[in-house]
């Protein structure tokens, strides 16, 4: 199980390009590994699991776009939480961290415990199992 989740803003290689966004191998050559995307993992001290979104790309951090709902609705479905009746508020309610910003911090990693999400789950009646 995980202690914590990383929301890391890394640069996206030729092969990613090519595997996950769908370009052609020349076409992800021709790009490179000059763009940036975030990606979201459960880690532990013994292993770091990918979550993987429906579409590449779609994760984000510190800003008040779309990204940070997906990765906020992500890490809560990841916990095994039933989505269907949430709002962009509860998101933001349940994991503040995904949406605050701070341009001087100039991060490029996101860590959250899991424990401090399942304690603001719990203030609530939801109950994760471990």
């Amino acid at each position: 199980m995980s202690d914590h989740y990383e929301l890391a803003r890394m640069p996206i290689t030729t092969d990613r390009w090519h595997t996950h966004y769908g370009w052609s191998e020349h076409e992800a050559q021709e790009f490179g590994d000059s763009s940036w995307e975030v990606r979201i993992f459960a880690c532990s001290e013994s292993y770091r699991r990918e979550l993987e979104a429906d579409t590449a790309g779609t994760f984000e951090f510190g800003y008040g776009g779309s990204g940070p709902h997906d990765a906020a609705r992500a890490i809560l479905a990841d916990r095994g939480v039933d989505l269907t009746q949430w709002s962009p508020a509860d998101l933001r309610t349940f994991l503040p961290e995904v949406f605050e910003r701070d341009d001087d911090r100039g991060y490029t990693t996101l860590s959250i415990p899991t424990a401090d999400i399942d304690r603001r789950l719990s203030l609530v009646g939801i109950q994760v199992q471990s």
